[in-house]
Protein backbone atom coordinates (compact mmCIF):
# COMPACT_ATOMS: atom_id res chain seq x y z
CA UNK A 1 0.00 0.00 0.00
CA UNK A 2 1.18 3.37 -0.87
CA UNK A 3 2.04 4.99 1.85
CA UNK A 4 2.39 8.75 0.04
CA UNK A 5 -0.22 10.53 0.03
CA UNK A 6 -0.20 13.35 -2.51
CA UNK A 7 -2.93 15.67 -3.51
CA UNK A 8 -4.04 15.86 -6.92
CA UNK A 9 -2.55 18.54 -8.15
CA UNK A 10 0.81 17.34 -6.79
CA UNK A 11 0.17 13.86 -8.41
CA UNK A 12 -0.53 15.40 -11.82
CA UNK A 13 2.71 17.79 -11.85
CA UNK A 14 4.91 15.36 -10.62
CA UNK A 15 3.66 12.80 -13.64
CA UNK A 16 4.34 16.01 -16.16
CA UNK A 17 7.33 16.41 -14.34
CA UNK A 18 8.81 13.33 -16.29
CA UNK A 19 7.54 14.47 -19.69
CA UNK A 20 9.12 18.58 -19.49
CA UNK A 21 11.83 20.34 -19.04
CA UNK A 22 13.92 19.29 -16.30
CA UNK A 23 17.54 20.14 -14.79
CA UNK A 24 18.98 22.29 -11.85
CA UNK A 25 21.66 23.43 -14.56
CA UNK A 26 22.71 22.32 -17.11
CA UNK A 27 24.15 18.58 -17.45
CA UNK A 28 27.18 19.56 -19.83
CA UNK A 29 29.30 16.43 -19.53
CA UNK A 30 27.95 16.22 -15.67
CA UNK A 31 27.48 12.13 -14.06
CA UNK A 32 23.92 11.82 -12.99
CA UNK A 33 23.08 11.80 -9.46
CA UNK A 34 20.63 9.36 -7.90
CA UNK A 35 19.27 9.56 -4.93
CA UNK A 36 17.05 7.37 -2.27
CA UNK A 37 15.62 8.78 0.64
CA UNK A 38 14.31 6.92 3.95
CA UNK A 39 11.74 8.01 5.52
CA UNK A 40 11.23 6.95 9.29
CA UNK A 41 8.02 9.43 10.13
CA UNK A 42 6.63 7.24 12.68
CA UNK A 43 5.98 6.55 16.63
CA UNK A 44 9.07 7.55 19.10
CA UNK A 45 10.53 9.85 16.91
CA UNK A 46 11.43 13.70 16.65
CA UNK A 47 10.30 15.52 13.84
CA UNK A 48 12.09 15.24 10.70
CA UNK A 49 13.77 17.62 8.54
CA UNK A 50 13.24 17.86 5.11
CA UNK A 51 14.70 21.14 4.56
CA UNK A 52 18.19 20.68 5.39
CA UNK A 53 20.78 21.82 2.98
CA UNK A 54 22.17 18.08 2.44
CA UNK A 55 18.67 16.38 2.01
CA UNK A 56 17.75 19.67 -0.97
CA UNK A 57 20.98 19.69 -2.44
CA UNK A 58 20.69 16.08 -3.28
CA UNK A 59 17.11 16.22 -4.61
CA UNK A 60 18.14 19.02 -6.84
CA UNK A 61 21.14 17.39 -7.83
CA UNK A 62 19.36 14.37 -9.07
CA UNK A 63 16.87 15.64 -11.18
CA UNK A 64 19.47 18.86 -12.23
CA UNK A 65 21.53 15.53 -13.59
CA UNK A 66 18.41 13.19 -14.88
CA UNK A 67 19.28 11.17 -12.45
CA UNK A 68 16.35 8.81 -10.18
CA UNK A 69 14.81 9.69 -6.75
CA UNK A 70 13.27 6.86 -4.85
CA UNK A 71 11.58 7.32 -1.67
CA UNK A 72 11.08 4.90 0.73
CA UNK A 73 8.92 4.78 4.03
CA UNK A 74 10.43 2.90 6.89
CA UNK A 75 8.01 1.33 9.33
CA UNK A 76 7.18 -2.54 10.24
CA UNK A 77 6.15 -3.71 6.34
CA UNK A 78 8.57 -0.99 4.64
CA UNK A 79 7.43 0.25 1.16
CA UNK A 80 9.07 1.66 -1.65
CA UNK A 81 6.38 4.40 -2.30
CA UNK A 82 8.09 6.52 -5.11
CA UNK A 83 10.69 5.83 -7.96
CA UNK A 84 10.89 8.68 -10.93
CA UNK A 85 13.55 8.67 -13.16
CA UNK A 86 14.14 12.59 -14.21
CA UNK A 87 15.57 12.18 -17.60
CA UNK A 88 13.74 13.94 -20.68
CA UNK A 89 13.86 13.63 -24.50
CA UNK A 90 17.48 14.86 -26.00
CA UNK A 91 15.41 17.55 -28.06
CA UNK A 92 14.60 19.62 -24.68
CA UNK A 93 18.00 19.57 -22.95
CA UNK A 94 18.65 22.66 -25.55
CA UNK A 95 16.56 25.07 -23.69
CA UNK A 96 18.19 27.89 -21.99
CA UNK A 97 19.84 26.74 -18.90
CA UNK A 98 17.23 29.30 -16.96
CA UNK A 99 14.40 27.73 -17.88
CA UNK A 100 15.83 24.30 -17.27
CA UNK A 101 17.08 25.47 -14.29
CA UNK A 102 13.70 26.85 -13.14
CA UNK A 103 11.86 23.73 -14.01
CA UNK A 104 14.19 21.77 -11.85
CA UNK A 105 13.53 23.97 -9.18
CA UNK A 106 10.15 23.30 -9.12
CA UNK A 107 9.51 19.86 -9.14
CA UNK A 108 12.27 19.69 -6.65
CA UNK A 109 9.92 21.51 -4.69
CA UNK A 110 6.76 19.70 -5.32
CA UNK A 111 8.87 16.32 -4.77
CA UNK A 112 10.19 17.91 -1.12
CA UNK A 113 7.13 19.35 0.06
CA UNK A 114 5.47 15.97 -0.12
CA UNK A 115 7.82 14.17 1.99
CA UNK A 116 5.61 15.48 4.97
CA UNK A 117 3.13 13.48 4.12
CA UNK A 118 4.99 10.03 4.04
CA UNK A 119 3.56 8.49 7.17
CA UNK A 120 4.09 4.58 8.57
CA UNK A 121 1.36 2.64 8.35
CA UNK A 122 2.68 -0.56 9.77
CA UNK A 123 3.25 -1.26 13.40
CA UNK A 124 7.44 -1.72 14.42
CA UNK A 125 9.95 -0.25 12.30
CA UNK A 126 12.49 -2.58 9.65
CA UNK A 127 15.35 -0.77 9.17
CA UNK A 128 17.65 -3.16 7.41
CA UNK A 129 14.63 -4.10 5.27
CA UNK A 130 14.10 -0.30 4.39
CA UNK A 131 17.73 0.00 3.35
CA UNK A 132 17.41 -3.32 1.46
CA UNK A 133 15.04 -1.71 -0.71
CA UNK A 134 16.07 1.68 -1.35
CA UNK A 135 19.75 -0.29 -2.00
CA UNK A 136 17.19 -2.11 -4.98
CA UNK A 137 15.41 0.91 -6.06
CA UNK A 138 19.25 2.51 -7.46
CA UNK A 139 19.51 -0.60 -9.61
CA UNK A 140 17.34 1.53 -11.66
CA UNK A 141 19.35 4.40 -11.48
CA UNK A 142 21.57 5.94 -14.57
CA UNK A 143 24.91 3.95 -15.86
CA UNK A 144 27.56 5.85 -13.78
CA UNK A 145 25.15 7.81 -11.75
CA UNK A 146 26.55 8.82 -8.24
CA UNK A 147 24.14 6.68 -6.13
CA UNK A 148 23.65 8.00 -2.50
CA UNK A 149 21.23 6.77 0.31
CA UNK A 150 19.69 9.48 2.68
CA UNK A 151 17.79 7.75 6.13
CA UNK A 152 16.14 10.24 8.49
CA UNK A 153 15.44 8.33 11.41
CA UNK A 154 16.31 7.47 14.87
CA UNK A 155 18.22 4.45 13.85
CA UNK A 156 16.28 2.27 16.41
CA UNK A 157 14.99 -0.94 14.13
CA UNK A 158 11.97 -2.59 16.57
CA UNK A 159 11.80 -5.77 14.05
CA UNK A 160 12.87 -8.12 11.52
CA UNK A 161 16.60 -9.59 11.18
CA UNK A 162 17.97 -6.65 13.45
CA UNK A 163 15.81 -5.37 16.41
CA UNK A 164 17.81 -3.33 19.11
CA UNK A 165 15.20 -4.86 21.33
CA UNK A 166 17.48 -8.26 20.62
CA UNK A 167 20.03 -8.32 22.98
CA UNK A 168 22.20 -9.35 19.54
CA UNK A 169 21.93 -6.06 18.41
CA UNK A 170 23.93 -4.25 21.53
CA UNK A 171 26.93 -6.56 20.53
CA UNK A 172 29.85 -5.72 19.08
CA UNK A 173 28.88 -4.01 15.71
CA UNK A 174 31.51 -5.42 13.70
CA UNK A 175 29.82 -8.92 14.92
CA UNK A 176 26.75 -7.76 14.13
CA UNK A 177 27.18 -7.04 10.93
CA UNK A 178 29.74 -10.04 10.12
CA UNK A 179 26.47 -12.21 11.56
CA UNK A 180 24.12 -10.87 9.50
CA UNK A 181 26.20 -11.34 6.66
CA UNK A 182 26.96 -14.88 7.32
CA UNK A 183 23.20 -15.61 6.58
CA UNK A 184 22.85 -12.91 2.97
CA UNK A 185 20.86 -10.42 4.88
CA UNK A 186 22.78 -7.19 4.40
CA UNK A 187 21.98 -5.04 1.17
CA UNK A 188 24.65 -5.03 -1.28
CA UNK A 189 26.07 -1.34 -0.61
CA UNK A 190 29.14 -1.32 -2.81
CA UNK A 191 28.69 2.04 -4.72
CA UNK A 192 26.62 3.61 -2.57
CA UNK A 193 27.21 6.40 0.55
CA UNK A 194 24.56 6.40 3.06
CA UNK A 195 24.14 9.60 4.68
CA UNK A 196 22.19 9.02 8.31
CA UNK A 197 20.10 11.95 9.66
CA UNK A 198 18.99 12.36 13.30
CA UNK A 199 20.04 8.95 14.63
CA UNK A 200 19.53 8.75 18.07
CA UNK A 201 16.63 11.32 17.98
CA UNK A 202 14.02 9.86 19.89
CA UNK A 203 10.68 10.99 21.76
CA UNK A 204 8.77 9.30 24.53
CA UNK A 205 7.92 7.19 25.44
CA UNK A 206 11.05 5.98 23.64
CA UNK A 207 13.75 6.99 26.66
CA UNK A 208 16.29 9.00 25.35
CA UNK A 209 19.51 7.12 24.29
CA UNK A 210 22.76 8.03 25.89
CA UNK A 211 25.88 9.43 24.38
CA UNK A 212 27.60 6.23 24.32
CA UNK A 213 24.17 4.47 23.07
CA UNK A 214 24.37 6.86 19.81
CA UNK A 215 27.89 5.96 19.31
CA UNK A 216 26.59 2.14 19.62
CA UNK A 217 23.97 2.74 17.60
CA UNK A 218 25.85 4.92 14.62
CA UNK A 219 28.57 2.33 14.81
CA UNK A 220 26.10 -0.87 14.19
CA UNK A 221 24.88 0.81 10.76
CA UNK A 222 28.15 1.98 9.70
CA UNK A 223 29.46 -1.51 10.60
CA UNK A 224 26.53 -3.21 8.28
CA UNK A 225 26.88 -0.89 5.36
CA UNK A 226 31.20 -0.96 4.75
CA UNK A 227 30.55 -4.70 5.27
CA UNK A 228 29.39 -4.58 1.60
CA UNK A 229 31.23 -1.64 0.18
CA UNK A 230 29.66 1.36 1.17
CA UNK A 231 30.35 4.34 2.62
CA UNK A 232 28.43 5.40 5.75
CA UNK A 233 28.20 9.18 6.85
CA UNK A 234 26.81 10.55 10.55
CA UNK A 235 25.26 13.61 9.52
CA UNK A 236 24.87 16.16 12.57
CA UNK A 237 21.46 17.92 10.97
CA UNK A 238 19.56 18.26 13.71
CA UNK A 239 15.48 17.29 13.76
CA UNK A 240 12.98 19.70 13.32
CA UNK A 241 11.26 21.03 17.04
CA UNK A 242 8.67 18.69 18.91
CA UNK A 243 7.60 15.32 18.27
CA UNK A 244 5.71 13.00 16.12
CA UNK A 245 2.29 13.50 16.93
CA UNK A 246 1.57 9.78 17.95
CA UNK A 247 -2.26 9.74 17.31
CA UNK A 248 -3.68 7.44 14.69
CA UNK A 249 0.05 6.26 14.40
CA UNK A 250 0.18 2.03 14.25
CA UNK A 251 2.27 1.17 17.46
CA UNK A 252 6.32 0.87 17.74
CA UNK A 253 7.77 -0.57 20.86
CA UNK A 254 10.11 1.43 22.96
CA UNK A 255 13.55 -0.11 22.80
CA UNK A 256 15.00 -1.67 26.28
CA UNK A 257 18.26 0.39 26.35
CA UNK A 258 19.77 -1.85 29.07
CA UNK A 259 22.23 -4.21 27.21
CA UNK A 260 21.72 -7.40 28.68
CA UNK A 261 23.76 -8.79 30.95
CA UNK A 262 26.12 -12.10 30.24
CA UNK A 263 24.49 -15.21 31.05
CA UNK A 264 26.10 -17.55 33.32
CA UNK A 265 26.37 -21.12 32.76
CA UNK A 266 24.65 -23.23 35.58
CA UNK A 267 26.67 -25.95 36.96
CA UNK A 268 24.86 -28.88 38.63
CA UNK A 269 26.75 -29.67 41.90
CA UNK A 270 27.96 -32.99 40.45
CA UNK A 271 27.38 -34.93 37.33
CA UNK A 272 25.38 -37.93 37.85
CA UNK A 273 23.42 -38.65 35.07
CA UNK A 274 23.08 -37.27 31.23
CA UNK A 275 20.33 -34.63 32.18
CA UNK A 276 23.95 -33.02 33.75
CA UNK A 277 25.56 -30.67 31.04
CA UNK A 278 26.10 -27.34 30.56
CA UNK A 279 25.58 -25.47 27.46
CA UNK A 280 27.96 -22.76 26.72
CA UNK A 281 25.35 -20.94 23.75
CA UNK A 282 26.53 -17.33 22.41
CA UNK A 283 24.94 -15.85 25.84
CA UNK A 284 27.68 -17.16 27.74
CA UNK A 285 30.68 -17.23 24.91
CA UNK A 286 30.64 -15.74 21.98
CA UNK A 287 33.21 -16.25 18.60
CA UNK A 288 33.94 -14.33 15.89
CA UNK A 289 31.88 -15.45 12.90
CA UNK A 290 33.20 -18.12 10.96
CA UNK A 291 36.50 -18.56 13.36
CA UNK A 292 36.74 -20.09 16.74
CA UNK A 293 37.98 -16.97 18.29
CA UNK A 294 36.55 -15.60 21.01
CA UNK A 295 34.75 -12.19 20.61
CA UNK A 296 35.69 -11.22 24.41
CA UNK A 297 38.63 -13.65 25.57
CA UNK A 298 38.92 -12.19 29.10
CA UNK A 299 35.16 -12.27 28.84
CA UNK A 300 34.55 -16.12 28.24
CA UNK A 301 37.77 -16.97 30.67
CA UNK A 302 35.42 -15.32 33.22
CA UNK A 303 32.95 -16.97 32.27
CA UNK A 304 34.55 -20.55 32.13
CA UNK A 305 36.57 -20.18 35.36
CA UNK A 306 33.59 -21.79 37.55
CA UNK A 307 33.69 -24.75 35.13
CA UNK A 308 37.08 -24.95 35.66
CA UNK A 309 37.41 -24.83 39.36
CA UNK A 310 34.18 -26.78 39.70
CA UNK A 311 36.66 -29.45 37.64
CA UNK A 312 39.43 -29.39 39.92
CA UNK A 313 37.18 -29.93 42.65
CA UNK A 314 36.22 -32.89 41.41
CA UNK A 315 39.79 -34.97 40.23
CA UNK A 316 37.73 -37.93 39.36
CA UNK A 317 35.09 -35.88 36.85
CA UNK A 318 36.47 -35.68 33.32
CA UNK A 319 34.75 -33.87 30.53
CA UNK A 320 33.34 -33.83 26.96
CA UNK A 321 32.88 -30.53 24.97
CA UNK A 322 30.42 -31.17 21.89
CA UNK A 323 31.14 -28.12 19.08
CA UNK A 324 27.83 -27.54 17.70
CA UNK A 325 26.98 -24.92 14.92
CA UNK A 326 23.65 -23.39 13.19
CA UNK A 327 22.32 -24.87 9.93
CA UNK A 328 20.38 -27.77 8.48
CA UNK A 329 23.51 -29.93 7.23
CA UNK A 330 26.52 -31.14 8.84
CA UNK A 331 29.08 -30.17 5.95
CA UNK A 332 32.89 -30.50 6.30
CA UNK A 333 33.01 -26.93 6.94
CA UNK A 334 30.68 -26.87 10.04
CA UNK A 335 32.11 -30.50 11.19
CA UNK A 336 35.58 -28.44 11.56
CA UNK A 337 34.06 -24.83 12.54
CA UNK A 338 32.30 -26.92 15.78
CA UNK A 339 35.30 -29.19 16.44
CA UNK A 340 37.97 -25.82 16.52
CA UNK A 341 35.16 -24.28 19.07
CA UNK A 342 35.00 -27.04 21.54
CA UNK A 343 38.82 -27.18 21.17
CA UNK A 344 38.53 -23.81 22.07
CA UNK A 345 36.94 -23.99 24.86
CA UNK A 346 39.01 -26.94 26.44
CA UNK A 347 42.37 -24.80 25.59
CA UNK A 348 40.73 -22.23 27.83
CA UNK A 349 40.24 -24.86 30.86
CA UNK A 350 43.65 -25.75 30.59
CA UNK A 351 44.62 -22.79 30.46
CA UNK A 352 42.64 -22.50 34.03
CA UNK A 353 44.24 -25.22 35.50
CA UNK A 354 42.46 -28.43 34.24
CA UNK A 355 44.56 -31.23 32.64
CA UNK A 356 44.54 -31.47 29.21
CA UNK A 357 43.84 -35.48 29.57
CA UNK A 358 40.53 -35.27 31.58
CA UNK A 359 38.95 -33.14 28.61
CA UNK A 360 37.46 -35.03 25.24
CA UNK A 361 35.94 -32.85 22.27
CA UNK A 362 34.43 -33.45 19.50
CA UNK A 363 32.74 -31.20 16.46
CA UNK A 364 29.07 -32.38 15.34
CA UNK A 365 28.36 -29.05 13.37
CA UNK A 366 24.07 -28.87 13.57
CA UNK A 367 23.61 -33.05 13.94
CA UNK A 368 24.31 -32.63 17.54
CA UNK A 369 20.81 -34.13 20.03
CA UNK A 370 20.29 -30.76 20.95
CA UNK A 371 19.85 -28.87 17.20
CA UNK A 372 16.71 -26.72 17.05
CA UNK A 373 15.44 -26.06 13.21
CA UNK A 374 16.35 -22.82 12.91
CA UNK A 375 15.20 -22.09 9.17
CA UNK A 376 12.05 -20.81 7.90
CA UNK A 377 10.75 -22.24 4.51
CA UNK A 378 12.33 -19.70 2.56
CA UNK A 379 15.65 -21.57 4.18
CA UNK A 380 16.69 -17.58 6.12
CA UNK A 381 17.77 -18.54 9.25
CA UNK A 382 15.64 -17.30 11.94
CA UNK A 383 18.41 -16.04 14.24
CA UNK A 384 16.69 -16.31 17.92
CA UNK A 385 16.79 -19.54 17.37
CA UNK A 386 20.13 -19.91 15.62
CA UNK A 387 22.10 -18.13 17.98
CA UNK A 388 20.91 -20.96 20.70
CA UNK A 389 22.28 -24.25 18.54
CA UNK A 390 25.98 -22.06 17.64
CA UNK A 391 27.15 -23.51 21.08
CA UNK A 392 29.41 -25.87 22.96
CA UNK A 393 28.21 -28.88 25.31
CA UNK A 394 30.04 -29.78 28.16
CA UNK A 395 29.14 -32.80 29.44
CA UNK A 396 29.87 -36.11 31.74
CA UNK A 397 32.50 -37.77 29.52
CA UNK A 398 31.31 -41.25 31.63
CA UNK A 399 27.75 -40.71 31.26
CA UNK A 400 25.53 -42.73 28.58
CA UNK A 401 24.62 -39.45 26.81
CA UNK A 402 28.12 -39.26 26.01
CA UNK A 403 28.78 -42.98 25.31
CA UNK A 404 26.26 -42.69 22.63
CA UNK A 405 27.00 -39.53 21.08
CA UNK A 406 30.48 -41.22 20.64
CA UNK A 407 29.13 -44.31 19.16
CA UNK A 408 30.22 -46.34 22.36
Amino acid sequence: MLKMIYSKALLLSLAMALTVLSACQAKDSQEPVSTALVIGAHANSKQLNFSNKQITDAVNQAIGTYGLVSVVCADGSPDLVLSNLYDIPDAYKSASPQKLKMDAAKKASALLGGLASIKADDEEVDLLESLRLAARSLKNAPSGSQLLIIAVDSGLSTTGLLSFNDGFAWEDPGYVAESLYEISAIPDFSGITVSWHQIGDTALPQEQLTPEQRIHVTSVWRSIVEKTGGIFEASDVISNPGDIDPAGMPHVSAIKLEAPATAEPVLPEEFTGESDLVLLTEEQIAFRPNTAVFLDESGALSTLAPIAQMMLDHPGFSALLVGATAGGDSTERSLKLSADRANAVKDALVSLGVPDSRIETLGMGSADPWHIPDRDSDGNFIEDIARQNRKVVLLDADSEMAGAIQGN
